[in-house]
């Protein structure tokens, strides 16, 4: 019997069998190679890459799938991506140009010591080109099969490990290196599997096949237990379950303090990873997060890189709300385009001021936000019906209005379950009556969602009212009316052709009301320039 210390990466205590995962050593050729054949094979192998990942999102829960879709994001990289086409040009094959940029991306990442987030993003990036390269030479990327739950062991996890395992068969993992703020880590805890890392190389010399004892919340495993050590754990395994339940019946209640004041803990977070912890340890949200850092040091990121940032966080929530602090930047964190100077103190230019003085820097942010917000509108936008249907009020279901007045004793409305299926329902419906022609809308409810409710990207969507319509027509906007209890976000085009002058502007308003801390969608509503 052997003990080896660790660091709690995903607390819990399980007992099993350790089956060790093997990576294979990556070795190229060296050509000679046709540039243009190797070019084409790498486009295809990303594309295949990102329909796995897509794949693996579809069954994953909202944390998980933010960092699926990290994922995908880094292997559209328009930096990235162009150096590994420039390496391929310049002769080496596709496999060997993707693991060069790859691994100086993923380095470049792990040496920022001044930003943890960005640095625990290193391991996504090998994650993302190590499924590019299997891709290309043609090797699976399930890397277990297995016949009974184990306790996995490997010198670190990649994120989609766990997904390349089938569901249920992991007891819990063991790392020599690793972070316990890793994305594999967060997987893990949102998959409840007990996990611990920086055991140190020595535990994979020789723990195939044998037995442990993972006690991950004291960060600690022990090899080959003896009959009492098994017997214990075993007992406390039991009593942990009852706890457990007991914690999840009262982490649903209300807080009170002792005279009955009612209260709820938000949490002060700096990304994803430890909104995803204070979530587990009962918060109801983010009351303060810290965006300055996500920053690469001396550069600000684009509204995409920034978009993903913010709908990882939401995602990390749960639907609970998230407060955002805009960038500050001071004395204690500099960046290369931010204002330097006195002002930029500790007690200085901060804050709202310091983006306020930065209006393009500001603007870039607040869209980022916007879009993160909307995440309907996103869903609408990739035809993504389950999601959509995740964001729909259990109860209420979502009414669709086709022309700005809402009349919820007429307008279509419609289960959860009934929008993640839409595409397969073959029925017409009528959704209403032409404004200022009175012809019928008969229309499937896929075909109503592409013509009328999304007709054009309203995640890009110029003008944007928060309870306030933008613009409106001859028709009644009776949205405040209709839904006293919600809020709603219009989206709005002022104008799709400037030859129309503005005769042609259309909008698209989401409808949420709150359930139990989350914001929950309930209408959606379309409106366009009438005769």
């Amino acid at each position: 019997m052997k003990v080896y210390k660790g660091s709690c990466a995903s607390p819990g205590l399980v007992l099993g069998q350790v089956s060790r995962l093997e990576r294979h050593v990556e070795t190229f050729s060296t050509g000679p190679f046709d540039p243009e054949r190797e070019l084409r094979q790498l486009e295809d192998a990303v594309r295949t890459a990102q329909s796995e990942l897509d794949c693996m999102a579809e069954r994953a829960a909202s944390t998980e799938q933010a960092i699926l879709q990290f994922q995908s994001m880094m292997l559209d990289d328009e930096g990235m991506m162009n150096e590994v086409r420039f390496c391929i040009k310049a002769g080496i094959s596709a496999a060997a140009a993707m693991d060069k940029v790859g691994q100086r991306y993923a380095d470049q990442l792990a040496n920022m010591k001044d930003n943890p987030y960005m640095q625990l993003r290193s391991v996504d990036i090998l994650d993302a080109t190590s499924r590019v390269i299997n891709i290309l030479g043609n090797r699976p990327r399930m890397w277990l099969a297995l016949d009974h739950p184990v306790i996995l062991a490997a010198d670190r996890l990649m994120p989609t490990d766990l997904f390349s395992v089938p569901s249920g068969m992991i007891l819990g993992v063991v790392t020599t290196e690793g972070s316990g703020q890793s994305h594999a880590a967060i997987i893990a805890r949102a998959m409840n599997i007990p996990g611990i890392v920086q055991v140190g190389a020595d535990f994979l010399e020789d723990c195939d096949g044998r037995t442990v004892i993972l006690d991950a919340t004291k960060g600690e495993c022990i090899l080959d237990p003896d009959a009492v050590a098994r017997q214990q754990a075993e007992a406390r395994i039991c009593e942990l379950q009852r706890e457990n339940e007991e914690m999840r019946v009262l982490g649903r209640q209300p807080g009170y303090t002792r005279d009955g004041a009612a209260f709820e803990l938000l949490a002060n977070c700096f990304g994803p990873e430890d909104i995803d912890t204070a979530m587990q340890s009962g918060a109801r949200g983010v009351g303060l997060l810290r965006s300055s850092y996500m920053m690469l040091p001396g550069r600000i990121l684009d509204e995409q890189e920034q978009f993903y940032f913010y709908s990882s966080c939401l995602a990390a929530a749960q639907g609970c709300p998230v407060t955002v602090r805009t960038f500050d930047f001071g004395a204690d964190r500099t960046m290369a385009d931010a204002y330097q100077g006195v002002q930029s103190s500790k007690l200085g230019l901060r804050g709202i001021r310091n983006s306020l003085r930065q209006p393009r820097q500001f603007e870039t942010q607040i869209c980022a936000l916007l879009r993160a917000a909307a995440r309907a509108a996103e869903a609408l936008k990739a035809e993504d019906y389950g999601t959509l249907g995740d964001l729909v009020h259990p109860e209420r279901g979502l009414t669709f209005t086709a022309c700005s007045t809402v009349d919820l004793s007429t307008d279509r409305n419609f289960t959860a379950d009934e929008i993640r299926g839409l595409t397969e329902n073959p029925r017409q419906y009528l959704w209403g009556y032409e404004d200022g022609r009175g012809s019928p809308i008969l229309l499937t409810m896929e075909e109503f969602v592409r013509q009328y409710i999304f007709a054009v990207d309203y995640t890009q969507a110029p003008k944007v009212g928060v309870d306030q319509v933008v613009l409106s027509g001859n028709a009644l906007e009776n949205v405040a009316q209709a839904y006293p209890d919600c809020r709603f976000v219009d989206l709005c085009y002022p104008e799709l052709d400037p030859d129309f002058g503005g005769l042609d502007w259309c909008s698209l308003k989401l409808v949420f009301t709150p359930l139990e801390g989350q914001w929950r969608l309930v209408g959606l509503i379309h409106s366009q320039w009438t005769i």
